[in-house]
């Protein structure tokens, strides 16, 4: 869609709103040689794997709008070792590192109690590898 665009030489593209995932494919979003191109995402959501995303070379005045750009976190299992304050929560992962974890909204909203000793996933975050959120405690 975006090469056809350049290739055409087009001043403006609009992508149909839809969620697009390039996280679970070996491609990524690739914006080569546009000239003065504006890309307006009607509310679409983008999801890349963690280290991957848009790749923009050999461009002038391109312009993204209304994306939503959002990863898809690594999810890890561990042993829940300490409760701190403010909703946080030591576990300790089977791989061997520690990250500290707050729970999920929906795990909060159902008022789901983990306590040191449970089993839980902890999705990861790729901008800070020790910080994450816990989103399942197993029983």
């Amino acid at each position: 869609l975006i090469d056809g665009a350049v290739a055409q030489g087009a001043a403006s593209l609009v992508v149909p709103a839809a969620e697009y995932d390039f996280a679970s494919t070996t491609s990524s979003l690739t914006i080569d040689s546009a000239v003065g191109l504006a890309i307006h995402g009607s509310g679409s959501t983008l999801w890349f794997a963690p280290g991957g995303g848009a790749h923009v070379s050999n461009c002038t005045r391109v312009a993204l709008s209304s994306f939503v750009i959002d990863y898809t976190p690594t999810l890890a299992q561990g042993t829940v070792v300490a409760v701190h304050s403010g909703g946080l929560y030591r576990v300790q992962c089977d791989a061997g590192h520690e990250v500290l974890a707050q729970l999920s909204g929906r795990m909060r909203r159902f008022r789901i109690k983990v306590v040191p000793g449970d089993r839980v996933t902890v999705g990861v975050s790729p901008y800070d590898p020790v910080r994450g959120i816990i989103t399942f405690r197993a029983r």
